[in-house]
């Protein structure tokens, strides 16, 4: 009974959702290969496993973090944040300082500058006012409230020049 404790193939040992990915792994190998059915078990096991409290705990986290980040970055760059926090999940986006917009399909020059200068990958896009840039951050698990301390040290350069 110990070694069946011990066993990873026993779905009651990883995670609430594991016997999803128990179920796909022991399917008929005649049936046509669709990798959804491994993947999708996997990826919802691995963001279950992040974290104690699950993917309930994880989701809190980015969100936390997110409102954290706009708020460093409000404050840095001296803007307004556009949205209520009641809107906020883990994506936030800011308005940026008017500045040279890119052209219709071509990356804006501000972005470009971010990942040369500062290897910072961060959309930056137009709209949907006209003349208007605004910046998007997405946090995650892997992301830190450094990172976007640096972001807004890098926006501070680059809107200033």
């Amino acid at each position: 009974q110990e070694a069946l404790r011990d066993d990873p193939e026993q779905p009651e040992r990883r995670g609430r959702h594991a016997h999803r990915h128990h179920q796909a792994q022991h399917r008929d190998p005649h049936e046509a290969a669709d990798d959804r059915h491994i993947t999708v078990p996997r990826a919802i096991d691995c963001l279950d496993n992040l974290h104690p409290g699950g993917i309930e705990e994880h989701m809190t986290r980015n969100r936390w973090l997110a409102m954290e980040a706009r708020q460093l970055l409000v404050e840095m760059l001296n803007i307004n944040a556009p949205a209520p926090e009641t809107m906020i999940g883990s994506l936030v986006t800011l308005p940026l300082a008017l500045g040279p917009l890119a052209e219709a399909g071509k990356i804006d020059p501000l972005q470009q500058r971010l990942y040369d200068r500062y290897r910072i990958e961060v959309p930056v896009f137009s709209g949907p006012i006209p003349e208007t840039r605004w910046i998007r951050i997405s946090c995650q698990a892997y992301n830190d409230i450094a990172q976007y301390r640096r972001l807004g040290e890098a926006l501070r350069v680059e809107l200033s020049t």
